[in-house]
This record gives structure tokens, sequence and C-alpha cells, in this order.
């Protein structure tokens, strides 16, 4: 605004200079009438030379700095289409990420879904497992009292004691050793009852780790036929007090039936991946029968099989 009103200001002097083109400031000058009115003129000449010199130099500075301006108008302007261009990127970038994000909730809910299903039928399962280690862990204790009331002797009662002992068994997969067991911590994770012999198993036969009794040989499967939990599993009872469990075997790899006497390194199956099971491997427990006071009676409770093997 300064610079236009400044503009047609000089213009207006312009046109005013051009129409009097005839006229010299000499003329004015030499048309005083007494040397007072001569220097009166000559002040308003000097004063009208300035201010027109003045006028031209501040309309020069006001263009440049006008030019100026605009540049850096110019180069705001690109900067900010520049930062506008970036935050679009970004914004794009992060609805990219969030709608990812989105089904990727989206799938983790389904997948804790189905392994919440599984952990509640794991844990259905070892209750009906638990029921039966104290059934046979009620026959077991009755009988010992059966012969022990038969027999009053001390080494008969010692003979039918259900304390186990921790040498005798062997080793669990043909022809593999503790080597084998990628993690021999106890429990490797919270609610893992038994150890996992998983190096260079596949196609491994499993044996009995003592000779004993089967009272269990099944495979647990869901309505749709899927495997699940321990899949195909075996459990045999050693008669000293002890339980070995043998879980997901090869599917249709189980070689014994409840009640089968079984020798020490006999195959009952092979070893595979049937149930709650990632990869091929062996799941190995060994329980022990243990007195509950809670529930004034016996049952097997699940020990570390570690110091038990060789």
């Amino acid at each position: 605004e300064e610079y236009a009103k400044n503009k047609k200001a000089l213009d207006e002097r312009l046109v005013a200079m051009y129409e009097n083109k005839d006229t010299s400031y000499l003329d004015y000058l030499l048309s005083s009438s007494s040397l007072t009115d001569f220097i009166s003129k000559y002040y308003l000449v000097s004063e009208m030379a300035e201010y027109d010199t003045q006028l031209l130099e501040e309309i020069e500075k006001e263009k440049n700095r006008i030019e100026e301006e605009k540049k850096g108008l110019e180069q705001n302007k690109s900067n900010l289409d520049s930062a506008k261009n970036t935050k679009k990127i970004k914004m794009d970038s992060l609805k990219l990420a969030k709608t990812q994000k989105e089904q990727a909730v989206a799938s983790l809910s389904e997948k804790e879904k189905q392994t919440q299903e599984k952990i509640e039928e794991l844990e259905q399962d070892k209750a009906i497992i638990e029921s039966k280690l104290r059934q046979i862990a009620a026959a077991e204790e009755a009988e010992r009292k059966r012969q022990a009331s038969k027999n009053s002797s001390s080494s008969a009662t010692a003979s039918s004691s259900s304390t186990p002992s921790i040498s005798g068994f062997i080793f669990p997969v043909q022809g593999l050793s503790k080597a084998n067991i990628r993690n021999k911590t106890y429990p490797s994770y919270a609610g893992h009852t038994g150890v996992d012999v998983n190096i260079n198993v596949t196609g491994k036969s499993v044996v009995a780790a003592k000779a004993g009794t089967v009272v269990t040989s099944t495979a647990l499967k869901s309505s749709n036929g899927a495997y699940r939990s321990y899949g195909e599993y075996i459990m045999i009872s050693h008669g000293d007090g002890t339980i070995t469990l043998y879980a997901h075997l090869l599917a249709g790899s189980r070689k014994v039936k409840e009640g089968d006497r079984v020798s020490q390194g006999q195959v009952i199956g092979t070893v595979g991946s049937t149930g709650n099971s990632t990869g091929t491997h062996l799941h190995f427990e060994i329980r022990v029968s243990t007195y509950n006071s809670s529930l004034g009676s016996y049952s097997y409770k699940a020990v570390n099989p570690l110091p038990y093997l060789p």
C-alpha cells in the first residue's frame, strides 16, 4: 500500500514535469521579482528536487524490498508445499499402518480365541487324566492295605510301599539321550508337566522307560476329528509308585493297549506331533504317588523327569 501511494505521487510528479517541460528551474528562479523572492523560490526548488530524489530512492528501496519478500514468500510457499506433501505421505503411511494393525489385531484376536480354546481343552483333558490317576492311586492303596492285612511282616509291607526308586529308568526314545532335549529347564514354561525330547527324533521309536502295565492308550480328538492336547498318548504304571506318560505320538503308531504288560525298552509307539504340538517331539512325564492331605488320599504328582533318566 505504501509503495502504491508513493508510486502514484511519483506518477503525478512526472506528469506535472512533462506538462511543464518548457519551464526550467532556471526560468523559475530568474522570474523572481526581488532577492527575497529569489531566495524563497531557490528554497522551494531545492526542497522539490530533494523530495523528488527521496521519492525515487524510497520507491526503489520499496520495490527491492517487496521483490525480496516475494522471493522469501515463494520459498516459504515451496517449503510449505513440500511439508504438506511430506505430511500427506506420512498420513497415508499412518493410515496404512493403522489398517494393518487393525487387521493384525483382528487376526490376533482370532488366534487368541483358538489358543484359549486349546488351553481349555488341555485343562479338561488334564483333569480327566488327574481323575484317572487318583483312581489308580486309590486302587493301589487299597491293594497295599489288603496285602498289609494279609501279611503283617515289615518286609512285606515295605515291598508294597508306593515310595518310588529314582534308579531303574531308561531313556524313553530308542537310541537317544538327554542330549536330545533342547530345553532342560523344568518346567520349561508355566503348566508344562514334563520334558520334550525334540532333537533328531523324527522316525524314532518310543520305548517303555520301565516295565509295567499300560493304564491308558488312547487318542484325544475333538468333535471334528482333529487331534487335541496330548494327541496320541500312553500311560504306564510301574507298580512302584511311579507312572510314565508318553504324548504326541505319531498318528496310528501306538502298539499297546490298556491292560497290556510291557517290558522295559519295549517299543510302544513312534515320536510324532499329534495334538497341541508345534513340531515333532516326545512329551515325557514321570508322576510320583503322593499323599494329598486336603483330599485325604493318594494321587500322582508330576515331577522333574531328568533326575530319573540316565
